[in-house]
């Protein structure tokens, strides 16, 4: 019998957590090494855009333009779970530590990382209304016209529009099981199936009849594990999502103490109309396409 080791339950709860989250898992993760001495501000780089052109004659001097990026700033916030379990609970209650205290705490770090994501999300006004049928149309559309690849495009919607998809026959005729492979299992289960080109996804954390259509690249979504004392916790990272385990002692409660964190943060990517050498164009969030549910 092996024992059950600090790495081992953070690599549990890690585990846990990339399988727990949904709207995470659409969004793009920014790498751990770009977090050490940011101070708590990370930058997903995103190239602007460029317009290719026809050389003017055979021989002729063509015009060069510099490369150029934009940053998204994603701003970093200690998200925790703490408890305090009495020795009398430790001794006669808890008969599997990571199942019964853990992973609870571990599925409270991926409510709150749906809801930053889902809070980031909810800076989208709204720009269409009306029948469900047409507004996803339109926001298809608009997903093309923004120059969005057709793989890795996401419909992320509250209960009640989801129920209005699936009430409405012809939509829900139109819903086909995505099959895309290596998807992560918890989006890979919350996938209602794809109609239009977006994979459609449920989400408890998004306002009442609200729903967003969007491209992979339209989210940043940053993870990073704490820093944790030697001997009495450790750190793991699954799916890109990273998070520390510490199980301490509390003498004067008489209690073992239990805290998963991470520090988490999300963002929406814009991106910028071309503009020229002395104005560059503006940051336009185009990427995503919010919708909200209207009178037919």
């Amino acid at each position: 019998m092996s024992l059950l080791t600090h790495e081992a339950v953070a690599s549990v709860a890690a585990e846990l957590l990339s399988r727990t989250v949904v709207l995470v898992a659409t969004a793009t993760r920014i790498p751990a090494t770009d977090y050490k001495g940011s101070g708590g501000l990370v930058t997903l780089r995103v190239p602007r855009p460029r317009t290719a052109q026809f050389q003017s004659s055979r021989g002729a001097t063509i015009d060069l333009v510099d490369a150029d990026e934009s940053g998204v700033t994603v701003s970093l916030r200690l998200a925790y779970d703490g408890a305090l379990i009495s020795d009398e609970e430790m001794d006669l209650d808890v008969v599997d530590y990571s199942a019964q205290v853990v992973a609870p705490q571990t599925a409270a770090v991926a409510d709150l990382c749906e809801r930053e994501l889902a809070g980031a999300l909810g800076g989208v006004v709204p720009t269409f209304s009306g029948p469900i049928e047409q507004a996803l149309l339109a926001c298809r559309e608009a997903l093309t016209m923004a120059n969005c690849p057709q793989a890795g495009r996401f419909l992320a919607a509250s209960p009640s529009v989801i129920t209005a998809i699936l009430g409405d026959e012809h939509l829900s005729d139109l819903l086909v099981r995505d099959q895309t492979a290596g998807q992560p299992s918890a989006l890979r289960d919350a996938l209602l199936g794809k109609i239009f080109g977006l994979s459609v996804i449920e989400s408890a954390a998004l306002p009442d009849g609200v729903a967003y259509a969007y491209h992979k690249s339209a989210l940043a979504f940053a993870s990073f594990a704490p820093s944790v004392p030697a001997g009495i916790g450790s750190s793991a990272t699954s799916g890109g999502l990273a998070l520390a385990v510490v199980k301490g002692y509390a003498p004067d409660r008489l209690s073992t103490l239990s805290i998963v964190s991470s520090y988490i943060g999300a963002s929406i990517v814009t991106d910028s109309e071309p503009g020229s050498d002395e104005s560059p164009g503006e940051p336009e969030t185009l990427r995503v396409i919010a919708l909200e549910l209207g009178s037919s």
